[in-house]
């Protein structure tokens, strides 16, 4: 099964149009920063893996050139890893390759939720995620991923108001407080059947054993 790029290039341009629009544009405008958008960071493949945070980062007040966000790059998910290019999702490859040993993960395909970039994740406002997330949906419908992994309880959110029962939650507990939801499920996106599984970000203060009850409820 192949990609059709002319959707991919259409979403690109949807994408331009949409990251114009936003309120997060007016960040970067305002001090001549060229931070933009990006649909991926790595190469595509349909029936893959796919990983999504919540938006792509750019450091405060630094003026390198993301000016060539729309282009896709010919990356692997291992490729990011070992160049320590993930952020904050770089101890997300070992843990994957340690709970799936029979999945491809060095082939991933590597997204976000919204894919307008920001210094931090509180920048984006509600209007920007209103604008970005019909975006994401259009990009999992072009790919048609084999299985979701969610790092971003925003998108958790998003596939729980979408499918509801069919996304299962668990309370996990750490200090005896109840502090994230982990989550899973299938859900029919263009007639294909694909997992979801919702886990906490890396720098989502959770104590190991905490996290490790996530994963394990996820992938076991």
């Amino acid at each position: 099964m192949t990609i059709n790029m002319r959707d991919i290039d259409k979403l690109k341009q949807d994408t331009k149009s949409a990251f114009d629009d936003s309120e997060i544009k007016k960040l970067p405008d305002a001090h001549k920063l060229k931070w933009l958008y990006c649909i991926s960071a790595t190469r595509l493949s349909t029936d893959a893996n796919v990983i999504v945070g919540f938006n792509w980062g750019a450091k405060k007040g630094d003026p390198y050139d993301y000016s060539r966000d729309d282009v896709i790059l010919n990356y692997s998910f291992k490729d990011l890893y070992q160049k320590k290019w993930l952020g904050s999702l770089h101890e997300v490859y070992p843990s994957l390759k340690m709970h799936l040993p029979n999945e491809d993960i060095d082939n991933c395909v590597h997204t976000n939720y919204c894919f307008f970039r920001s210094n931090n994740q509180s920048e984006i406002t509600a209007k920007d995620l209103e604008l970005s997330t019909p975006l994401f949906d259009r990009f999992i419908e072009i790919i048609k991923p084999k299985r979701i992994i969610g790092f971003s309880s925003q998108l958790r959110n998003h596939y729980i108001n979408l499918y509801g029962s069919s996304i299962k939650r668990k309370q996990i507990k750490t200090n005896n407080r109840t502090i994230y939801y982990a989550a899973k499920g299938t859900c029919k996106i263009k007639q294909k059947n694909v997992e979801v599984h919702f886990l906490p970000h890396p720098n989502t203060h959770l104590t190991n054993v905490a996290r490790d009850e996530a994963w394990d409820y996820c992938f076991n």
